[in-house]
C-alpha cells in the first residue's frame, strides 16, 4: 500500500523532478514539435520524408519528456518504468501507421465517381 499525500507536490515522484530540467525538457519539446509542424505546413521535401522527419521529431519530442520531465533510465528505481514505455511505444506507432493507411485510401473506398459532364441532368 502506498501512503497518501495530502500535497500532490510532496508526492515522491513529482519531487524528483526539478525545475531547469522541467523547462528543458518542455522546451525541447515543444522546438521538436514547431519544426515538425512548420515541416508539415510549408510541405518541405516528399511526402515521404516530412513522415519521417515529424516521426524522428516525435521521437525526440517523447525522448526529451521522458528523460527531463520523468526522469526515466536505467536506474534501479526507474527500470520497469522505462522498459514499460519501450514495450508500448510500438502500438502507438502501429496505431498511427494503421490509421495513416486508413485515411490515405478512405476517399477512394467511400466517394463515388460523379461525372462532371452530362450522364445525371435531363
Amino acid at each position: 500500500m502506498s501512503a497518501r499525500h495530502a500535497d500532490p507536490l510532496d508526492h515522491p515522484e513529482i519531487a524528483l523532478v526539478s525545475a531547469p530540467a522541467a523547462v528543458a525538457g518542455t522546451l525541447l519539446a515543444l522546438l521538436a514539435m514547431a519544426v515538425a509542424l512548420l515541416l508539415t505546413l510549408l510541405h518541405a521535401g516528399t511526402p515521404a520524408m516530412r513522415m519521417a522527419g515529424a516521426g524522428c521529431l516525435a521521437v525526440v519530442a517523447l525522448v526529451s519528456q521522458a528523460l527531463f520531465l520523468f526522469r526515466l533510465g536505467l536506474g534501479e528505481t526507474q527500470i520497469w518504468k522505462t522498459v514499460a514505455l519501450v514495450l508500448v511505444l510500438p502500438l502507438f506507432v502501429v496505431t498511427i501507421g494503421l490509421t495513416d493507411i486508413m485515411f490515405h485510401s478512405l476517399q477512394a473506398r467511400t466517394m463515388l465517381e460523379i461525372p462532371l459532364h452530362g450522364g445525371l441532368g435531363p
